[in-house]
């Protein structure tokens, strides 16, 4: 198509759209911007380019993408999203949080918007509200692993052991397949909730290593429970 007629627009963004999804960025970079040259409010382009630069740290550039996008399509629902989740990681969560609930005004079952939020509202210490969001993730997207493992541990730190080791615990096992069950995500899930039970630590530890260790022994594992566990 780009052959017989070099500045057909949607050609550029299609072709960016594959070399982005065969993770050939810096060409499918060349592509969106080719397509914004021939048509500057394209503002699906804007928003991969937005997706893009998430993806490789230029997460300024990805603001900016993404704010194009929305000045181009305001009810640009995944844009609101993808410019919280930037925010987030720039370390300004009150634009994320402004982000998440444009998102869900325009969206209201949006279920990763719901799990973000509650995120960022259990940094901030509001745990009640935090919990909403998560068990409002849920109600759309019930196998959603991180809003239960948010949702878990949040319920934890609000000493709800009663209720987490009970009805949500049954309902959300019963909820999996055999193979989710077994997956590293829910591995780790088991290992963050027993965190709290020393006497179960190790034995899930083991198996949370085992699947994921780099992000376990970096991420999950704080200096206190490394300690305990290298101890014991």
């Amino acid at each position: 198509a780009l052959l017989i007629k070099p500045n057909y627009g949607e050609a550029h963004y299609n072709l960016g759209n594959t070399l982005s999804d065969l993770g050939q960025f810096d060409l499918a970079v060349k592509c969106y911007e080719q397509a914004l040259l021939i048509k500057p409010n394209y503002g699906e382009a804007h928003y991969n380019l937005g997706n893009i630069f998430t993806e490789c740290g230029q997460l300024d550039a990805a603001v900016k993408s993404y704010e194009k996008a929305l000045s181009i399509t305001p009810d640009y629902v995944e844009a609101h999203g993808n410019l919280g989740n930037v925010f987030h990681e720039l370390g300004q969560p009150e634009r994320a949080v402004k982000c998440y609930k444009q998102a869900l005004m325009i969206k209201p079952d949006y279920a990763e918007v719901h799990n973000n939020l509650g995120d960022i509202l259990q940094e901030f210490g509001q745990l009640m509200e935090a919990v909403k969001c998560f068990k409002k993730s849920l109600a759309i997207a019930p196998c959603f692993i991180k809003a239960w493992s948010n949702l878990y541990f949040t319920a934890r730190l609000l000493a709800f052991s009663e209720v987490v080791e009970g009805t949500w615990l049954v309902s959300f096992k019963n909820s999996l397949s055999k193979d989710v069950l077994a997956s590293p995500e829910v591995i780790i899930l088991d290992y963050r909730l027993n965190a709290f039970k020393p006497h179960t630590v190790d034995d899930f530890f083991d198996q949370a290593m085992s699947a994921l260790p780099a992000i376990v022994d970096e991420e999950i594992i704080n200096p206190e429970t490394r300690l305990h566990l290298e101890a014991s």
